[in-house]
């Protein structure tokens, strides 16, 4: 409950002041619990978990955009408890010591998938809906706005400058131990 409090800065106990972050924590906060007890001794990684919850997030917007009410029914349940997964993974990492600057990186790139999917979602059902172009075209502009945010892409970039960099110290210190071998 700290953790939640420092992380989100949400207390879950206080519903009066919080009526839906609060129980919305105690929720993810208890699934991702279940999540991790049933996950810890086998073979599954943080990242395939953070990987099915990327994927839940893309299944989300495809039930989302289809006509079938049942289907945007699961994909209303999807996109509110998928996020369950994404607190379980950092947790479960830590557990099986298996934090990484890869698991970081799809952390924020599952997220990213589920919110574009969401929109694309949401404009392909209200197009659905009211049979008018517009809403096709709105989500369609939104999704090139926030492709074109600068502090998303300087994120991507310094990303990609520290895995390159990772890799090259890798590969030098693989090299000196080849050598100190051979000799």
């Amino acid at each position: 409950r700290k953790r939640i409090k420092s992380y989100i800065n949400v207390d879950i106990n206080d519903w009066y002041r919080n009526p839906y972050a609060g129980p919305k924590a105690r929720f993810y906060s208890e699934v991702s619990s279940i999540i991790i007890f049933i996950l810890q001794y086998t073979k599954v990684t943080p990242n395939f978990v953070t990987l099915t919850y990327a994927f839940l997030g893309l299944l989300s917007g495809v039930f989302l955009s289809s006509n079938n009410h049942n289907l945007i029914f699961v994909s209303l349940l999807l996109l509110f408890s998928k996020s369950s997964l994404d607190w379980a993974d950092g947790q479960l990492a830590r557990i099986k010591k298996q934090s990484s600057e890869l698991g970081d990186l799809l952390d924020h790139w599952g997220g990213q998938v589920g919110t574009y999917s969401f929109l694309c979602g949401l404009g392909i059902y209200l197009y659905n809906k009211n049979d008018q172009e517009h809403f096709v075209l709105l989500a369609i502009l939104i999704i090139l706005l926030k492709s074109l945010d600068i502090k998303n892409y300087a994120y991507q970039l310094s990303m990609y400058k520290i895995f390159k960099t990772g890799k090259s110290k890798i590969n030098k210190i693989t090299n000196k131990k080849k050598k100190k071998n051979n000799n």
